[in-house]
Parts: C-alpha cells; structure tokens; sequence
C-alpha cells in the first residue's frame, strides 16, 4: 500500500501533537516550525497545519482560507484528559 498524506488544520500544533502521540500512537517525523508538524503512523501521513501555514495558506476552490472545524481542539484536550484521569 503506498502512503496516504492528510493536511489538518489546527489552531495550536503543540497543543495537538500529545492527541495524536499519546492517544492515537503517531509518531512525529518533523516539527520545525510552530506552525507546521509532520507525523506518522504505517502508511498515514498527517501533516498538522495552523491556518495560514504553509499549505494551509493557500485559498479553496471557493476562495475561503482553510480553517479548523468548530470545537475540534476542544473535545480533543476533554479526551485527552479523560484519558490520562483513567490511566
């Protein structure tokens, strides 16, 4: 199977590399800049944006920035904290 490559976009890449580490067993390949992180998992490649990063800068087809899903960083840091109060 080749490699699948997905472009996320967040709003704090820090705050969202423990998420996909900690709980989903990514692991990072590059985190150069605040604004950018590589990671992986098999043949999963996530890269993690923060709005206006890189290729997160760059305008959709409609002409909207990209931008993150309403509350996604919310109930990933309530489900990282539930998971560590269990552990």
């Amino acid at each position: 199977m080749s490699k699948v490559n997905v472009r996320y976009i967040v709003n704090d890449v820090a705050a969202a590399i423990p998420f996909y580490t900690d709980i989903l067993n990514f692991k990072v390949e590059m985190h150069p800049a605040p604004g950018f992180a590589n990671l992986s998992r098999g043949d999963l490649q996530l890269l993690l944006n923060r709005p206006g990063a890189g290729g997160a800068g760059q305008a959709m087809g409609d002409g909207q920035s990209p931008a993150p899903a309403a509350g996604t960083e919310s109930r990933s840091k309530s489900r990282i904290l539930k998971r560590r109060s269990i552990s």
